[in-house]
């Protein structure tokens, strides 16, 4: 799991260099089938955003332009999904363990009910010494074969500018001349390469500008982008061009964007917030408060009036949670930000590094995602049942368990355990948005050995499933209560030895053990860690990183926190290395 995320450390390397998430690596065996290899899963909200899709296509001739206002061809890219840690990857396509790029993903993306994906490009390990700075032809072809796979199928696909912003970019203070003529450069050869191709390929200029740049700086960039791409002709002087104010960041695109004279411009900005909950950092665990919620609003709804109002299209290109939160609020937060989206006339694209699409098995790594997605993308309403998962502890009496339901309008159809329709009355009882799983029918579903004993899916008149997992647990137990670490010495990742019994971790907290105050972290405001900075989970137990015990200066409790069951404590004595040991 700890590689799954390296684009949450890369960009907080950026709060440190800018902002981002979520770009891990998956890593896969490489095919070569360019065939779609698996069924996708249905729903109506992908019928219906297909079918959207298809109508489109029959008006619309790949390669050619229609009259499509820019709010119209957003409204049509809903919803996206990012192509991430591919051909953005540094310095190469596969240099972050995503295989080569197949046609049968984007098919099978595309036909699952995407309209539009975003395909991230980083272009200075391909291209030459300046002052022509002339790109790779073979990295041309390369990236040109992958739109044409998207754009053939009359879906939308956004090129961009990827990782070069803070790779060469950021030194436009410094170097504001050459910088410029080297941004100026490619665009003009990508422009001129692509300038044939139909409205559904935009472009994107430049992807998280550095936040060390001026607004003029930025502005300059920006109009330096338009005047280019449009001066190369063809089908470029009405392509719909994407612009972005510091960062990508909305407040700060709302600030200091200034956008040129221009009628066939979009807004993009990105959301990964708020960043502890998405991150699994700092102990939130949890989203959907009515603050929480009113924070998105108030964002969205000043968005939409600041620009869709006023004719100009806005698109959320980047939105993710690290794959470790707890799943069942990450849906939530997923539905609220796609829903309010839409509410507001804005298009999401979901930001993927090959953890969510399983880009080798054509499959969804996390389908429940991908299908709250495209139900709030089609103006679908979503249901849920909290809590969003059933623990069941064998060393506890087992007794009727109850669920509620926020059903936002809808009813519910009917229980399953797969294909099996749970009997009301006998498996359960339902009053109002209470739902009652009997004792007797809990029995019947746990088995001897740990972790997944049924899914519930909870049908509904509208949106998806809700998918109710029930757990078989135990406490969990570690194999060491004690270590001690040298004051000196080097220090290295140490990996808690755990015996999970179905139980996942939820979070970690340290304070010293004399004093009570939190640990002296990085974030000693908090006692609670970073995921993945501090700690992660293998199979086999829990690492806290090398990074977390170097800020360590005094005994420090751990206590590990999980999911339906009690926390377990270890402690980390700081000692002279003559006493070091493991008890």
């Amino acid at each position: 799991m700890k590689d799954q995320f390296i684009k949450i450390q890369a960009l907080c390397l950026a709060a440190v260099l800018s902002m981002s998430i979520l770009a891990g690596c998956r890593t896969g065996e490489t095919t070569s089938s360019d065939t779609l290899s698996s069924e996708p899963f249905v729903s109506s909200a992908e019928s219906q955003t297909q079918s959207q899709v298809e109508e489109e296509s029959e008006l619309q001739e790949p390669n050619s332009f229609n009259q499509q206002t820019p709010i119209e061809m957003a409204q049509a890219m809903q919803p996206g999904w990012n192509l991430g840690n591919s051909l953005d990857a540094i310095p190469t396509e596969t240099s972050w363990n995503n295989e080569l790029v197949e046609k049968s993903t984007i098919d099978g993306i595309l036909a699952d009910g995407f309209r539009s994906i975003r395909i991230p490009v980083t272009w200075t390990h391909h291209v030459g010494e300046g002052p022509d700075y002339i790109i790779d032809s073979i990295w041309l072809d390369r990236v040109e074969q992958v739109v044409d796979w998207v754009i053939d199928q009359g879906a939308y696909a956004v090129l961009n500018m990827y990782h070069d912003s803070w790779e060469w970019v950021a030194n436009m203070t410094e170097q504001p001349e050459e910088t410029t003529q080297k941004f100026v450069k490619i665009w003009s050869q990508i422009a001129e390469r692509f300038k044939d191709k139909s409205q559904f390929l935009l472009f994107e200029a430049l992807n998280e500008p550095p936040t060390t740049l001026t607004d003029d700086q930025l502005n300059t960039l920006n109009r330096e982008f338009v005047e280019t791409v449009r001066a190369t002709g063809g089908g470029n002087t009405e392509r719909c061009l994407i612009l972005s104010g510091s960062g990508n960041d909305p407040e700060k695109t709302m600030e200091g964007l200034v956008l040129p004279e221009d009628d066939r411009l979009m807004v993009t900005f990105h959301y990964y917030s708020p960043w502890d909950f998405v991150s699994n950092w700092w102990g939130k665990t949890s989203w959907g408060t009515e603050e929480d919620k009113n924070v998105v609003q108030d964002l969205f709804v000043r968005l939409h009036d600041t620009y869709v109002a006023k004719g100009i299209p806005v698109l959320l290109t980047e939105f993710a949670c690290n794959a470790y939160v707890y799943e069942p609020a990450q849906l939530y937060w997923y539905d609220y930000i796609t829903e309010t989206a839409q509410a507001n006339q804005i298009s999401v694209m979901l930001w993927d590094n090959g953890t969510i699409y399983n880009r080798s098995a054509k499959e969804w790594n996390y389908p429940r995602i991908a299908e709250i997605i495209l139900q709030a993308a089609g103006s679908q309403e979503n249901s849920f049942v909290i809590p969003g998962a059933i623990y069941l502890n064998p060393s506890e009496q087992l007794e009727d368990k109850k669920v509620n339901m926020e059903l936002r309008g809808n009813t519910l159809q009917g229980i399953y355990e797969g294909e099996r329709a749970l009997t009301l009355g006998q498996d359960y009882l339902l009053d109002g948005n209470v739902v009652t799983l009997k004792r007797e029918y809990l029995e019947s579903v746990q088995k001897t050995e740990y972790g997944l004993s049924a899914t519930l899916d909870f049908r509904f008149s509208e949106g998806a499933d809700y998918h109710l997992d029930i757990f078989q647990i135990n406490q969990p137990t570690v194999g060491h209560t004690e270590y001690t670490l040298s004051a000196q010495g080097e220090k290295f990742d140490l990996t808690v030895s755990v015996e999970f019994y179905g139980a996942s971790l939820q979070t970690v907290s340290a304070v010293e053990v004399e004093s009570g105050a939190n640990a002296s972290t990085q974030d000693s405001w908090t006692p609670y860690l970073r995921y993945d900075e501090d700690f992660y989970v293998t199979d086999s137990g829990i690492v806290l990183t090398k990074h977390f015990l170097e800020m360590l200066d005094e005994d420090t409790k751990c206590t590990f926190h999980f999911w339906g069951t009690a926390p377990v404590e270890i402690m980390i004595r700081i000692a002279e290395p003559a006493e070091t040991s493991q008890e």
